[in-house]
Formats: C-alpha cells, structure tokens, sequence
C-alpha cells in the first residue's frame, strides 16, 4: 500500500458515508467494500495546531505541521469502483519516513473487523502481554499496551512442562542470539542461568550510566528468583540488560551473574538496589568503583515498619509524625538538617533513633539526599522502575511456567517494552516541537534532544529566569554565584559542579547563564549521546515477526469524461484546425478536407484505424513550400518582399500597388499541385507532408490572404467555361470565413483589413 511504502498517515477530513447514501438515495451499495462515497484524505500533519483550553497546562508536541497533502476519492457507479477525483502528494515541512510510518496513532488503529477478530481472544483469556503479542502478530500493527484498557484477561500457559537445561539453553543461543552463562550443582542442579541477547548488549553500551537490580518471586516451577537488571534509556524507560534465574540469592551467585558486566565497569558510575546485602557485596566485589544506593522507597517501608513494631501502644498521630521525622532524615538536603532531624528523633522517639544508629548510621551515603549531589542518578532515587516492570512480569509469569515457558514469556515482555520506547523515539521525530515565546531562544538546545531531556532543561530555564547570578574568573575557571553557592563550571567541556548537572549531564542552569553572558554559542554546549534524538533501532522492526494482514481495496481509476466534457474537449480541437484551414490555399484546403471527410467515415462506421506521421526536416531548403505555406511556389521576388518589407508585417500601413506580374504569379502558384499528400485506409491513417511555423504565420498575413482569395476567383471563373469543378470551389472557404466573423466578429487568424472586403450585414431597423 501507498502509507506503508512511504511511511505516511492520512485521516478523513470530510466524507459522505454509503450507508448515508444508501439511506437517502433508496441505494443499495455494499457498504463493507464501500464505506465511503465520497471522502477527502489529509496528511495527519494537515492545518495548524488548535490550542484548547486556557494554556496553562504546557503542550509542547503536537501532529499539525501545516502540511497541505490530500487526495479525495468518490465512487464511480458504472464501473463500481473508486476514482481519484483529486491528488496532492507533497508533503511540506516534514519528510515522511518507512521507519516512522507504524508509530503513528492512525496506523496502528485497529478497524472494526480486525477489532471483532480481536475480541474472540477473549474467549481464551488472556492477558495484556499476550494479547498484545497477538494482535501485532496478526494484524501488523503497532498496537500499544494503552490501547488494550479494555482487554485485560488471566493468562494460562498451555506450552506444557519443559525444564530440559539442554533444549532451553539451545533455544537461546540459536532462536534468541543470546550470550549464556550457567552452572550446575554437586547434585546436578541448576545453580544459575544468566542470558543477554545482542541488543541488550547494544542499549547497555548506549545507556551504562546508572544500573538497576532487583528481584522477583514466584516465576516457575522451578521456584528459581528471576533477577533483573535495568537501564535508564535516553526517553526515561526502563530497558532490561540482561535476566537470570537463581538457585539462591547468594553473594557468591549473584557476583557470577553480575560478572557478564565487567567489561562496562569503568562506565558503570552508579548501581540502584533494596537493603539486601547479598546484591550489595556482590556488586561492590564486581564494580568497586561505582558507587551502591538504596531506594528511598524502601528505606521509608523499613522505617514504617520499624515504628509499628516498636510503638505499638501509641496513638496514629503520634506514629504519623514520627514517620514524618524519619522521611525528613532521608531527604536533608545537608549535614546540619540531617544531625537536627536525627537529634529530634532521639528525644521523642529514642527506640527509632537507637535502631537508625545501629543499622543505618555507617553507609547514610547510600541512603541520605545530600551525599547523592554529585553522583549520576539521571534524576532516580528509587527502584519503582524496576518494580514496574517486575509487576508486568507477573502478568505473564506464575508458579505453573516452566522454564521454557517463561523464558519464551519473558522474550513477548522484552519485546513489548522495546517497542513501547521505539513509539516514544519516534514520537519526538514524528510531532513538532513548539515552544514558548521565552523558550525559543533555547531551540536549537531543544532540537537535538529528547522530550524527557527537554523536561529537565525547561526547569533550569524557569529557575534561571526567576533568580539573579553573578559571573566571575577565578584562575582560569568561570564561577556562577547565587547567595551563598558558587559552583565552577567550564563552558568549552559543558560541564559544571552542580548537582543537576552531576545527576544528568545536562546543561545546566549555570552554563546557560555563562553562555548567555559571554555571548556563548548554544549550539556549542555538549548535549551527551544518550540524551539525543534517533531513529528506532531496526532491530526493533527487523526482529518482530509480524506478518502484515494483505487488504484489497477497490481499484481507483481516471475520472470519466461526462459526455458534454468530451464535445467541449472535441470542440476546442476542432476550432483550432478551422481557424487554421481557413487560412490555407484552396487547392491545400481541398486536399485536407477530403482527408478530414475519410477520417469521417471511418468513425461514423466503427473501424478501427491508426495515425502515421511523417514529418520532413525543415532545415533542408524546400523550394515548394516558401512563401505560403502549403506547398506552393512563390517568386523570388516577392519572396523577398515578404522577408524584407516591414509593410507586410503591419496591416496599418499603406504599400505600394501590387504589379500584373506579381498578380499572375500569385495565382499560378496557387493551382499548382500540394507537396504533401495524404491516404487513409479503413485500418491505416498516415499523413505526409513539410510543416513550418514560421510559413504558417506569414501566410496568415491579411494582404496575401485578400490577394489568394481574389486571384483564385477569378481564376475558377475562367476554367468554368473549360470544365466543371467536381470538388467544392472558393464558395464553403468564403462561407467558413464569413461564419466565423458572424459568430465571433473577427477571425482568430484574420485581422480588420483581411475582411474589409467582405459585405457587411445591414442592421435591421427597429
């Protein structure tokens, strides 16, 4: 199809469905192969953006673009088909894109009979990961998880029990393109079974700043934990980097989990986990240089659940703010509020504060805010991104799975997410930015990153408009003051001391301040690979096994011509050669007619026929064809008058008489025979002859067609008397003529002053 071989999207501005017409007309059109019986298509980037609402709420994406594609179709009833009434296809102010085309919202929608196909899944119930494994299966469509809100159903494996190590690894080296790692026990027991396929590998090379670990229950029947680790992608989702399956959550198992890793571990800055001290000293024996962090999230549920446990007798005011208390200590932003909230705490709740004390006090920096304002955390405290997906996961995952099940599972889920944060890459390349007014002069920062990325850049910009900073040198380093910060920064490597711009490598406040003030070119100020603009990978596109649904359309053919459409197109051709004939020699003028009259008859009997053109080259000197333009001698002479006399080029001014000699050769040469001939057969029709344009313009001058007229009478007077012309004679020329100044009051070719000799009609009296 069209869309799909371009990657464009269209939607219906105005139509005029069958069935309306059906209704109305007393018709009986089929309406599932019709459904529309007229309708206007526009690009979805067509018109202008409409704001709605008061503006309050900042939209900056948005699909119209001011593009003026279209094309409008309507249904043709005799040959029941549809007909392509008008086409534009250039698309303006956007370059459609094949890689682009399926994330539109209009393409990926399903119609109503893929929507009754899909709603027979339901007999089989299943849940939002199969079912949106199913449809983009059967349909070819990029079907997001928001468009199954009402399809959510249990999932049931049928796959029966398969646990054989031997065909599940084979399957993820062979099928999958997986690197494997695995260990079996004294007891010939799987210990530990880690996979990453290649593109996880790749998105772990774009994306290897911050780690996520976690791990989840209840997965197989082998009652394996299913460890997950993640990254931070440049749209702000979650990508898996690789899974495992543990024996026992173990330091010694997961530092062999965690060793696939290493080679990354000088990129590796940051790694998020829960209070587990087996992930924690495995990962501080795998990466000793990044730095471990605990979840706020959980951090706060320990702490909650220490104070239901120790204060079991007081009221839930009291216990509320003591949980206040505790979330104060978890989120001081410096030492002073942290030793003040930790004080407070002591003295009304002193069991708390001696438990904090003992178990927390030694590794605070992994807990605490403050000690986090230079490390990379790309804007995450918590672990919520990995329990999010942990949560899809047991959508699809139960205790029933086998392990080639739930490895064929996790594969459908892995699937589902790259090609959810495929939809948000495109997304930014799709819609256009706009921006307001007091943002657009950060466009070009804008342009090169990611919505997510825009996100935090337009906070330093409110922040940077509200407050005042002063800018100083001190020994070769910019310094940006506000109050009482001072942070350094360097404007050439992008980089500042703030704790913004050390939790997401972006620019920050303070450079665009710098920049701003020492006239700093933007488009110079770095903006880090993982945060840019890109394609969806076509690992994404090329893995998915989706087969396109093949649909028939009805064939779109030419407008036809009604039949007043024909004879006005008929008409103007006919006028042309008319006008055209009336300005030929009479002998040449016969010639044509006769051809014309066969021409006649062979379209008033049905033959079939066909045109063969002959055209002589009209740079060889054609001695026949000078002076008048069909095929008649003139003298030299008075060929060289006509060349060389500006009077014959203007009818207004007066020449000299014209001599007997010029006379006589005028009219000699105008019963010479044509050079050209003509023969047209019921099946054959081919025409011969030299053409000039430049002999057809002088032969239409007034003065040469008034002389040619009166000659060639005169001349058919005297061979009257000698023989009986069997051909029409000067009489249909003259009447032509004379028609057509009756009808339109000049001739097309024929100016004043060649029918000034022609009696003019009397106006009647009223």
């Amino acid at each position: 199809m069209y869309k799909e071989a371009t990657g464009t999207a269209w939607r219906v501005q105005s139509s005029n469905t069958t069935e309306n017409v059906n209704k109305n007309k007393k018709l009986s059109l089929d309406v599932h192969k019709y459904p529309y019986y007229y309708a206007k298509f526009v690009c979805v980037h067509f018109g202008e953006r409409k704001p709605k609402g008061t503006g309050e709420r900042e939209r900056p994406m948005a699909l119209p673009c001011s593009c003026s594609a279209s094309f409008t179709i309507s249904y043709y009833s005799k040959k029941e088909c549809y007909q392509l009434k008008k086409l534009n296809s250039i698309h303006e102010w956007h370059q459609p894109d094949v890689l682009l085309g399926p994330f539109y919202a209009i393409n990926r929608r399903l119609d109503k009979d893929e929507q009754d196909e899909a709603f027979n899944f339901l007999a089989v119930q299943p849940n939002n990961g199969l079912l949106l494994d199913a449809l983009r299966t059967s349909f070819g469509k990029n079907v997001q998880r928001r468009d199954l809100s009402n399809l959510r159903q249990k999932f049931k494996a049928t796959n029966g029990d398969n646990n054989d190590l031997i065909s599940v690894i084979k399957e993820l080296q062979d099928v999958h393109g997986c690197s494997v790692e695995y260990a079996i026990g004294k007891e010939n027991e799987l210990e530990y079974l880690v996979f990453q396929t290649k593109y996880m590998r790749s998105i772990l090379q774009l994306y290897p700043e911050i780690l996520f670990i976690d791990s989840t229950y209840a997965t197989n029947k082998l009652e394996m934990p299913l460890l997950q680790i993640m990254v931070k992608d440049c749209n702000g989702m979650g990508r898996p980097v690789g899974f495992a399956f543990l024996k026992r959550e173990t330091q010694q198992h997961i530092s062999s989990v965690l060793s696939i890793f290493r080679e990354y571990q000088d990129q590796i800055k940051t790694v998020m986990v829960d209070k587990s001290w087996e992930e924690i000293d495995a990962i501080r024996e795998v990466f000793p240089e990044s730095a471990v962090l605990l979840c706020y999230f959980h951090a706060i549920v320990t702490f909650m659940e220490k104070i239901k446990e120790l204060f079991r007798d007081r009221s839930e005011d009291e216990k509320e703010r003591i949980n206040t208390m505790a979330k104060s200590l978890v989120y001081s932003s410096s030492q002073e509020a942290f030793s003040e909230c930790l004080t407070q705490l002591q003295e009304e709740a002193p069991e708390l504060g001696d438990y904090i004390a003992a178990n927390w006090l030694d590794i605070k920096p992994m807990w605490v805010k403050f000690f986090r304002h230079d490390l990379c955390t790309l804007g995450d405290d918590t672990n919520n991104r990995i329990e999010s997906a942990n949560g899809k996961l047991k959508d699809l995952l139960n205790r029933k799975c086998s392990l080639a099940e739930c490895l064929s599972l996790l594969f459908i889920h892995n699937q589902n997410q790259e090609m959810d944060s495929a939809m948000k890459q495109a997304d930014d390349l799709i819609k256009t930015l706009s921006l307001p007014g007091h943002l657009k002069g950060y466009a070009v920062l804008f342009n090169k990153m990611t919505s997510y990325a825009g996100k935090q850049l337009r906070e330093q910009i409110k922040i940077l408009q509200t407050c005042s900073y002063e800018l100083h040198q001190v020994g070769g380093l910019l310094c940006v003051l506000h109050g009482s910060e001072n942070h350094r920064l360097n404007l050439d490597q992008s980089s500042c001391s703030c704790s913004f711009y050390q939790n997401f490598l972006l620019p920050c406040r303070h450079l665009l301040f710098s920049a701003k003030e020492l006239q700093y070119p933007l488009e110079k100020l770095h903006i880090p690979q993982r945060w840019q603009k890109r394609l969806p990978s076509h690992h994404v596109l090329q893995n998915q096994t989706y087969s396109a649904k093949s649909h028939e359309f009805p064939s779109i053919e030419a407008r036809v011509l009604t039949a007043g459409e024909k004879f006005r197109r008929a008409s103007l051709v006919s006028k042309s050669v008319c006008s055209y004939l009336s300005t030929v020699g009479t002998p040449q003028f016969l010639k044509y007619i006769e051809q014309f009259e066969q021409f006649e008859s062979l379209l008033r009997e049905g033959k079939k026929f066909t045109f063969s053109f002959e055209v002589q080259d009209t740079n060889q000197p054609m001695a026949p064809a000078t002076a008048n333009g069909c095929g008649m001698s003139s003298p030299p002479a008075l060929v060289d008058q006509m060349e060389n006399s500006d009077s014959l080029h203007d009818s207004s001014q007066n020449s000299r008489p014209r001599s007997p000699e010029e006379d006589d050769a005028l009219s000699s040469s105008c019963l010479e025979p044509p050079s050209s001939t003509a023969i047209i057969q019921p099946n054959s029709v081919s025409f011969s002859g030299s053409q000039s344009a430049e002999l057809v313009s002088d032969m239409s001058h007034p003065r040469l067609l008034r002389s040619r007229l009166i000659r060639s009478r005169n001349v058919l007077a005297v061979n009257a008397d000698q023989q009986k012309p069997t051909s029409p004679s000067l009489i249909p020329l003259k009447t032509a003529v004379l028609r057509n100044v009756k009808r339109r009051g000049r001739p097309r070719n024929i100016t004043k002053s060649a029918t000034s000799f022609m009696p003019k009609k009397k106006k009647a009296k009223k």
